[in-house]
């Protein structure tokens, strides 16, 4: 039995680093039967509970310590979570983790993440030292990979893939047409708009644009527009406060959190999906819906350049009047779109099998460096015959 211990940003009900912990742990047992997984959770229980692994909490330095050393190899990833854009101590709560598992001599798997951006010098050096101990680095695209050459990090160490989330298999509709019909979306042969927006203040120019386009597609083509807050703590309000401020029959907003199986098939209902947070553009892309990207951060224009298309514009640079041209054309050319989305994905999806590949020739090299030294150990003991290695802080 090989255990994995997997890190990352799980537990908060964001359905984009839920659907990226879905798709790893599915990957991992389709490709690893004999592994143990252990996720680190800001909510262990629901984690437990909804994927079937064992899960500790994710800002407990006791529980922490105790995971990794239970652990043969720690996974770091996916999603972005080697930045200092959020904050630096984001960043150092991900490498403290990593710095830990290597000096306890644990195998370090950096796993289709997004990098960056790192902006602070001292956050560029911390990064640098613990990945270029890494045993495997895999990120999602060539920004990434170019940060971490600047940086530091060998070129000829890290491999490009893609975002795990893309292996999700599509679903069938039948769950988000309930979902939908019970939120007050019609479903009469309407066309039905989905908007992913990412955006705290309701009062901002972009929530002005949304309602202006909104108003247009109700106008112009008797469209339903469905507010979807892919992060319900962070979207929920301003999505709730555009649809109040339109008829029932203009838009809806989605009020509950759901479980990203279920937000899957519910954007396989839409005709037409706006998103701006990243993994609603994935969603669409595997859903076969056509789409327009509105860019707040270069991975979502990252992701959008992988599948052939281009973002509509940055979030800041948003308006009314370059949504309108560009909704016409895709929904009158839509199935031309998702065609050729559809053959990028193929092979975005065969490029993310490397991952495993990766990670089980690092574990077939550690089974035989055992083998041939069974005495090895990094690890040092106290007196008592416990292991010690130092002790982990969050900074």
């Amino acid at each position: 039995m090989y255990n994995i211990l997997i890190s990352g940003y799980y537990g908060f009900d964001n359905i984009g680093d839920e659907s990226i912990l879905r798709t790893l742990v599915t990957s991992l047992r389709e490709r690893i039967p004999d592994c143990s997984l252990t996720v680190l959770s800001h909510d262990p229980a629901a984690t437990r509970e909804k994927y079937g692994v064992e899960a500790v909490e994710r800002m407990s330095p006791l529980a922490i310590a105790r995971a990794v050393r239970r652990c043969d190899m720690l996974i770091s990833g996916g999603g972005s979570l080697l930045q200092d854009v959020t904050s630096s101590k984001s960043l150092h709560y991900y490498l403290a983790i990593i710095r830990f598992a290597q000096l306890l001599g644990k195998k370090v798997f950096i796993y289709s993440q997004g990098i960056g951006p790192i902006e602070k010098d001292a956050d560029r050096r911390a990064t640098a030292r613990a990945l270029r101990r890494a045993d495997g680095i895999v990120v999602r695209d060539e920004r990434s990979a170019a940060l971490l050459a600047e940086i530091g990090v060998p070129a000829e160490r890290v491999v490009i893939t893609a975002d795990p989330v893309i292996r999700m298999k599509k679903t069938d509709r039948a769950v988000g047409e309930t979902i939908l019909r019970r939120a007050g979306v019609t479903q009469d042969g309407r066309p039905v708009v989905g908007w992913a927006i990412r955006e705290r203040n309701r009062d901002s120019r972009f929530v002005a644009e949304v309602l202006r386009s909104i108003r247009w597609l109700k106008e112009t083509y008797n469209a339903q527009s469905v507010l979807i807050p892919f992060h319900y703590e962070e979207d929920g309000e301003v999505c709730r406060h555009i649809a109040s401020q339109l008829p029932d029959d203009t838009a809806v907003c989605l009020d509950e959190k759901y479980l990203s199986e279920d937000m899957l098939s519910i954007i396989g209902c839409m005709d037409l999906l706006v998103g701006v947070r990243l993994h609603s553009l994935i969603y669409a892309a595997i859903m076969g819906v056509p789409l327009i990207g509105i860019s707040y951060d270069p991975k979502c224009t990252a992701f959008l350049n992988s599948v052939g298309l281009d973002k509509l514009s940055t979030k800041e640079n948003f308006t009314a009047e370059l949504f309108m041209p560009e909704a016409e054309r895709v929904l009158e050319t839509g199935k031309e779109q998702v065609q050729c989305v559809e053959v990028h994905m193929v092979e975005l999806s065969r490029k993310l099998d490397t991952n495993e590949k990766m990670i089980c020739a690092i574990m077939e090299k550690s089974r035989k460096h055992t083998m041939q030294d069974p005495q090895n150990n990094t690890e040092k003991k106290d007196k008592s015959g416990v292991r010690t290695a130092g002790a982990i802080s969050f900074v």
